[in-house]
């Protein structure tokens, strides 16, 4: 304002000069250069949001809708007509250049003429003559065409107003779309628009933005107007410019790009827009490609987000993918720092370039969502599940990260964690090394992805054959667990331990399975994970009774030691459960295995093995298996060999359990007492500790002989027996293997009944036995046993005898319970037999029999009387004997045995009678035979007996010899303690029954201990 300064002074000193006219140039002041205003608002100030971020607006949709109108103004603008050698033609100048001095002289010079007051018809002359002056004196060039940088300030101002207030905005449709699209079309087909200043295209496609973002049905409108097609040939030809390394968020094709990806983002929520980005290829590869532009991290964010977006469909989820999308969204994951949110600060994004990294990281995992296809739920984008990817991020991330992805809704944060820390698990081995290994492959197929075209056929592969841990290349991983660091932490809590046990039994059953086609392989580790598996859930016992068959074969691979510890350890905790147990009774193989393995690893397995059958043994199928399979000789032998004082405790703990079967017990009793001391097996049943106490004292005692010799000659039935078990199983698993009947031929001196030396019995017969009624019985099978084997030692069979007539006679209590064994009648038959030896046996047993009441009651299904008669016809030398037989039988005749009418049937009155008649002069000691006679006639006499009675009393009245005989005393001719026939009858006393004999001070008199 230098020239009208001082004109009011000089106006005030000068009332009478006249003052030449000359237009005023229009005065711009600097503060208000390239201002609008609008609405009351200077716009350029508005849009400076550094000084004024948060200016109030009285009303936004007042001020959008007078931008709306500025901005179809400022479009109607025509261009100006004027140019500067129009206006010096106009002035009459011919200086190209001239000075303001001569443009004012010029203008003068024309004015005077031209004026309207001194020329009424030079008004248009003079009009052009002004704005001529005006157009070459101002300093600004005039025009009347639309202003960039005015629409510049309207679009920004618009975008603001969107940003500030998107709830007032989202309740109108976007007017301007119209504006807008015709001036996105104008710049696209321009070269220079990325680089002409102002660049329009920037604050055009940032409003387009944030139109669908306040209001996404506004996509709808864009659709209509070709804004997706627009923004797409707008995308591309930002990132032609776009250098990956040097390029960054404030360049404007950066900038254009971020919000043509942020449009695309939006869209994607709408079928209609899908249908129209479908058309585009260039779309999901350029989105999934601005993922790996991180010098431009803004663009990069809003690229994932995009690329999320983009996987709601099936078609263009493929296209992302195939763009390897996934390469550059795990790189994400890794620049996470999980310590800024454990400090637990406010931070804002804008100011903080780990928080905008973190909120980038964490998008990038949900992004990866929908490229896999999870849900954690309904609150995540539903795509199609891509199994490929599925298998390659297990594999990358390890399945135990992919499962808290895929089951771990609003858990991002903490899988980050995960990613971005060291961990040593039985689900993750995670450190250093890993994360670089991952890093470098995955920034290997970013970089290659990100060179490729968008039509290229090179890309990475989506698998990992290249590519492996070098850190789990040693770790065997069984179901997503590291077995080696779960054995090592069997307290680590497992996500789902059925299911985890039963894929490890699988793998077990896989390896069996393939293991002859391959080289074997080592499973103790898995064994031992499966065991701690039990110990902790004991709930996946089920699961394990299905598997025992598997568990059972694992015992047959056999490739080392250690697998067979770890197999027995399975199969005892299994075993803890009684469904296990009985599972592993119906396995035919199950002691055929055990037994082999045991053989495999010697004294090795010996503890492991014997603690499985200790748990088994419980179960009548297996108890059974036992016997067909020998396993009761391989436990004697580990008993009579290991120095393990445990193992030894052990395995008579499982003779014993076995011996205690009801069904099978009495047959493992028996077949062991065949190779071990009968005394002993009963001990192991009362008390398993004292049995190796037992073993290693020697001694002689009807019960027990044992010295130094009769041990190592047990050792060696049992090594002999066992090796050819071994063999045999070796041969065929399912083979029976029985028990040699020669397995101990001892001779007569040493021949043991039910636990008793005979020979030894027969000098001591005084010894109170241990168990008797068990004695008994096993001595009257031997009896029975030898009388009937055609190929008998008669030395055997008289030792035999003789102890049964003199452990009877010296404990009589017992004779009762002969009636239970059911011998009796077996006995009575031998009696008839022809052979000498067998016959006059069974006489003398039956003898003793005879002497209990019970037992002759028990004889009312036999006709002793017969068997004792032919015994008579066959060997009449043994009379005596005969004769004292009979006695016996009439002095215990009773209703329930009546033994008078057997006499009477079978006619024995009168063959007695007959007998006295004779003189019985061919007998030896015929005095003697005759008293004994007399005195079975006598005791026929004796018996009370209404009906038989009276028939004997008829029968000897009429014999003339029996009056000779009836009133006369025999008592001279016989003795308590007589010889009948050279036989042993032994001495009377009073038995009485005991588990344990009375101690005595000679250690070969003295029973084996209970104790």
């Amino acid at each position: 304002a230098a020239h009208i300064s001082d004109f009011t002074p000089r106006l005030l000193g000068n009332m009478r000069a006249v003052y030449q006219y000359c237009p005023i140039v229009g005065i711009e002041f600097e503060q208000l250069k390239n201002e609008l205003f609008c609405s009351q608002y200077y716009l350029k100030h508005f849009c400076d949001e550094l000084r004024y971020p948060n200016w109030p607006i009285s009303d936004p949709v007042a001020l959008m809708r007078d931008c709306l109108v500025a901005w179809k103004l400022e479009l109607e603008k025509e261009p100006c007509m004027l140019s500067k050698d129009k206006c010096l033609e106009e002035l009459d100048i011919k200086e190209p250049n001239p000075s303001a001095t001569q443009v004012r002289k010029a203008y003068f010079k024309l004015a005077a003429i031209y004026h309207p007051d001194k020329n009424p018809n030079g008004r248009e002359k003079f009009e052009a003559i002004q704005a001529a002056y005006e157009f070459l004196v101002s300093d600004k060039v005039y025009s009347d065409a639309p202003d960039p940088t005015k629409i510049c300030l309207l679009l920004k101002a618009q975008a603001i107003l969107f940003k500030r207030f998107p709830e007032a905005m989202s309740k109108y449709k976007y007017a301007g779309y119209g504006l807008l699209t015709k001036l996105l079309n104008m710049e696209n087909e321009d070269p220079e628009m990325l680089r002409k200043q102002p660049c329009m295209v920037d604050p055009a496609v940032e409003l387009c933005y944030y139109t669908v973002h306040n209001a996404p049905l506004n996509a709808d409108e864009l659709l209509q107007e070709g804004g997706i097609d627009l923004i797409n040939s707008i995308l591309v030809k930002c990132f032609d410019t776009i250098m990956i390394n040097t390029s960054k968020d404030a360049d404007p094709n950066v900038s254009v790009a971020k919000n043509c990806i942020r449009i695309i983002n939006v869209a994607a929520a709408f079928p209609d827009c899908l249908e129209r980005v479908l058309k585009y290829p260039t779309i999901p590869f350029y989105a999934a490609k601005g993922i790996a532009y991180e010098k431009t991290p803004a663009l990069s964010r809003a690229s994932i987000h995009c690329t999320e977006s983009l996987c709601g469909n099936a078609e263009l989820q493929k296209a992302v993918t195939a763009a390897g999308a996934i390469w550059h969204l795990l790189l994400f994951l890794f620049r996470y720092d999980f310590t800024l949110d454990d400090a637990g600060m406010e931070l804002k994004e804008e100011n903080h370039t780990q928080l905008f990294a973190n909120r980038a990281a964490i998008g990038a995992l949900k992004t990866i969502y929908a490229l896999v296809g999870f849900q954690p739920d309904d609150s995540y984008l539903k795509t199609e599940a891509n199994v490929p990817l599925y298998k390659l991020l297990q594999g990358m991330l390890t399945p135990y990260v992919v499962g808290k992805m895929r089951f771990s809704p609003g858990d991002e944060a903490a899988i980050l964690k995960i990613l971005n820390g060291n961990h040593e698990t039985p689900y993750l081995l995670w450190n250093n090394q890993t994360r670089a290994e991952l890093k470098d492959f995955l920034e290997n197929n970013s970089e290659a992805c990100v060179k490729a075209g968008i039509y290229s056929t090179d890309l990475p592969p989506l698998t990992l054959e290249n590519f492996s841990y070098s850190g789990h290349s040693k770790e065997l991983i069984v179901a997503g667990i590291f077995i080696r660091i779960y054995n090592e932490q069997p307290t680590f809590p497992l996500d789902d331990p059925s299911k985890t046990f039963q894929s490890i039994l699988a793998y077990v059953e896989k390896e069996i399975v393939t293991a002859d086609e391959r080289a074997p392989i080592g499973i103790a580790p898995v064994m031992e994970a499966l065991r701690n598996i039990m110990v902790a859930y004991p709930a996946v016992n089920p699961i394990a009774e299905k598997y025992m068959p598997i568990l059972i074969k694992a015992l047959s691979l056999r490739t080392d030691v250690a697998d067979v510890n770890k197999a027995f350890a399975l199969l005892t905790q299994a075993c803890a459960h009684l469904n296990c147990v009985e599972a592993v009774g119906r396995i035919p193989s199950a002691v055929s295995e055990t037994i082999l393995a045991m053989a495999f690893g010697k004294e090795a397995v010996e503890e492991p093995a014997i603690t499985f059958i200790k748990q088994i043994v419980v179960d009548k199928h297996c108890v059974q298996q036992m016997l067909d399979k020998g396993l009761y000789i391989v436990l004697l032998h580990v008993f009579a060999t290991s120095r393990n004082p445990k193992v030894k405790e052990d395995a008579c703990m499982c003779v014993a359990r076995a011996s205690s079967d009801k069904l099978n017990g009495p047959k493992v009793t028996l077949r062991a007492a065949k190779v071990v001391p009968l005394v002993m097996i009963e001990t192991m049943k009362e008390d398993p500790s004292k049995v190796s106490e037992l073993f290693e004292r020697y001694q002689e005692t009807p019960e027990l002989v044992w010295n130094v010799a009769s041990k190592m000659r047990c050792i060696e039935m049992l090594s002999k027996a066992r090796s050819n078990i071994q063999d045999t199983l070796e041969a065929d698993v399912g083979a029976y293997w029985k028990l040699p009947e020669d397995i101990n031929q001892d001779n007569v001196e040493d021949l043991q009944v039910g636990g008793v030396y005979l020979s030894l019995f027969m000098k001591q017969p005084n010894w109170n036995l241990r168990k008797p009624k068990e004695f008994l019985m096993a001595i009257f099978e031997k009896f029975v046993e030898v009388c009937s084997n055609t190929a008998r030692n008669e030395e055997v069979l008289t030792l035999i005898t003789d102890s049964i007539c003199g452990f009877l006679s010296g404990q009589p209590s017992v004779i009762d319970f002969v009636v239970a064994l059911g011998y009796i009648g077996k006995i009575a038959k031998l009696c008839e037999v022809a052979e000498p030896i067998v016959a006059v046996s069974a006489l003398r047993v039956l003898r003793e029999i005879a002497f209990s009441r019970q037992c002759v009651e028990s004889m009312t299904k036999d006709d002793v009387v017969a068997s004792v008669m032919k015994c008579m016809r066959h060997f009449p030398e043994d009379v005596f004997l005969i004769m004292d037989t009979l006695e016996r039988l009439m002095a215990r005749s009773s209703d329930k045995a009546n033994m008078l009418r057997l006499a009477i049937n079978n006619k024995l009155p009168q063959k007695l009678l007959s007998l006295l008649e004779s003189g019985m002069a061919t007998y030896t000691q015929p005095a003697q035979q005759r008293a004994i006679t007399v005195k079975v006639l006598k005791a026929m006499v004796a018996v009370v007996d209404p009906l038989y009675g009276p028939q004997i009393q008829a029968i000897l009245k009429e014999s003339p010899v029996w009056s000779k005989y009836r009133d006369q005393s025999h008592e001279l001719f016989l003795t308590t303690n007589a010889q009948f026939g050279g036989y042993l009858t032994g001495p009377k006393q009073q038995a009485f029954l005991s588990l344990a004999a009375p101690p005595s001070e000679p250690n070969d008199t003295e029973p084996p201990p209970l104790e």
